[in-house]
Formats: structure tokens, C-alpha cells, sequence
């Protein structure tokens, strides 16, 4: 039920005015109301998304680990055959000089070639 004000005008008739501030009111809490449902419902969503990262999270970190073992092994592997061998060409042991002076750039010489 929406109140009614009622006032009399100069010449006798009766003007209605309904409180504009009411109705303004009225339709925030209703778009308050829609929007919190909508977000109920992507929620959801997110909320199922969330717990799924979570649950993978150790098998994701155990599979980067893996990784990065290998990746640490092959330098080490790289490290020995490559960088120590003494290279006759200039152009090769340029190439070695920068890319194989120490393990960190040695892995990441690894992962841009297997990128």
C-alpha cells in the first residue's frame, strides 16, 4: 500500500502527490534484493571453482615439483657435458659461454627450449 498525500490547491481541487523519496527507496531495496540473488547464483559457480583449485592444489604442486627435479637433474646433466667441454668453434662457445655459465641460467635455457 503506497501512501497518499493530499493537499488542497488555490482554487479548491484536491492535488495528489505521492512521497517520491518513498518510491525511490522502495526501488533501491528491490534492485538490492535482485542483485544479491543473482550473485547467490554465481556464487555457486565460483564457490565450486574454488573448491576445485583447492583440492588439486598438492597434485599441482606435486606435478610442478616433478618438474623442476627434472628440470634441475638435466642441468646438472647439461652442466658436466656442456659448459666444461672446451669448444673449437667461436661461434659454439660463445653460445655456451652465455647460455651454460651456471645452473640457474642452464635451467632456464631448459625451459625455453622445451617451450
Amino acid at each position: 500500500m503506497v501512501p497518499i498525500m493530499s493537499t488542497q490547491g488555490l482554487e479548491g481541487h484536491i492535488v495528489v502527490k505521492m512521497p517520491q523519496q518513498l518510491l525511490i527507496f522502495r526501488m533501491l531495496r528491490l534492485l538490492r534484493l535482485v542483485r544479491a540473488v543473482r550473485l547467490v547464483s554465481s556464487f555457486k559457480a565460483l564457490w565450486k571453482l574454488t573448491q576445485g583449485f583447492l583440492n588439486c592444489a598438492p597434485t599441482m604442486f606435486s606435478a610442478a615439483l616433478m618438474v623442476i627435479m627434472t628440470l634441475y637433474v638435466f642441468s646438472c646433466v647439461g652442466a658436466e657435458f656442456i659448459a666444461k667441454e672446451p669448444w673449437e668453434d667461436e661461434a659454439v662457445a660463445e653460445l655456451v659461454q652465455v647460455h651454460f655459465r651456471s645452473l640457474p641460467l642452464i635451467m632456464l635455457s631448459l625451459v625455453q627450449f622445451v617451450n
